[in-house]
């Protein structure tokens, strides 16, 4: 498959030619031993698919884009290599007046969107990138050549649309709208580089603190006196004999003085 800045030797074409019914004939063109496919830039469509699915691309951005310009030099080369080949003929030129050229939409033709989804049409007034093969040449009874061009995928720069409900309420993002959005039909790549740009922090929501303990029990008249009761605590003083010995005069006199003074 060839890009757009590949260049292109009109020298290294190859033709094929086969005998139809009616006196047509279609040559079959190559680049040495390869198909002849490219991918193209960013084309306009105004149009979209007609009703006899055909689509004119446009090369009206060509003034923007260098890929355009190269893209066109290759189409170039391939249109003098045919007409340097097939001098005695009369050689329509895919490229038009007003600048674009048609291209045939098979059945089998893949469309999809700029976030690889599939989609079932082109839309006019819109951007793409296609993969092209230029299928053959045409030759009808009376001399004249037609190209052959085939779309066998399309890329389709779409705008953003949401599919549900996508309004984070309350200026707070939580983890539920976050994968709500993101999984959303909006461009995923748009809402990472908004999260981290405005450095929105994702974090899980705390969970919810214990409940309090139960408050003590009521006390009445009626249940004072068991309650004090049970609390009472009956203190012993277990002494040992063996280790025990009596206070002294001076110290029960010191501590009697010290319950004075206190």
């Amino acid at each position: 498959m060839f890009l757009s800045n590949d260049k292109l030797d009109k020298t290294k074409f190859k033709f094929i030619k086969y005998n139809y019914p009616n006196n047509y004939k279609f040559i079959n063109v190559k680049y040495e031993k390869l198909d002849l496919i490219f991918q193209t830039p960013k084309l306009h469509t105004v149009y979209g698919i007609n009703k006899y699915n055909y689509i004119e691309l446009s090369f009206i951005n060509e003034k923007n884009s260098n890929f355009v310009k190269s893209f066109k030099k290759q189409l170039d080369t391939l249109y003098n290599s045919v007409k340097n080949k097939f001098k005695n003929y009369n050689i329509k030129h895919f490229i038009k007046d007003n600048n674009t050229f048609r291209l045939k939409i098979n059945e089998n033709s893949l469309i999809y969107d700029n976030n690889k989804t599939h989609i079932d049409n082109i839309y006019p007034n819109t951007y793409g990138n296609y993969i092209i093969h230029l299928n053959g040449l045409w030759i009808d009874g009376k001399n004249n050549i037609y190209f052959n061009w085939i779309v066998l995928q399309s890329k389709i720069y779409l705008p953003i649309h949401l599919e549900e409900y996508c309004f984070i309420d309350d200026n707070k993002l939580t983890i539920n709208d976050y994968h709500r959005i993101k999984n959303s039909n909006m461009n995923k790549n748009n809402i990472e580089y908004r999260l981290n740009k405005d450095k929105i922090s994702i974090k899980s929501i705390p969970p919810p603190p214990p409940p309090p303990p139960p408050p003590p029990p009521l006390i009445t008249n009626n249940n004072l006196k068991d309650i004090i009761k049970k609390n009472k605590v009956n203190k012993k003083i277990i002494i040992n004999s063996d280790k025990y010995s009596p206070p002294t005069m001076e110290e029960i006199k010191n501590a009697i003085l010290n319950l004075n003074k206190i």
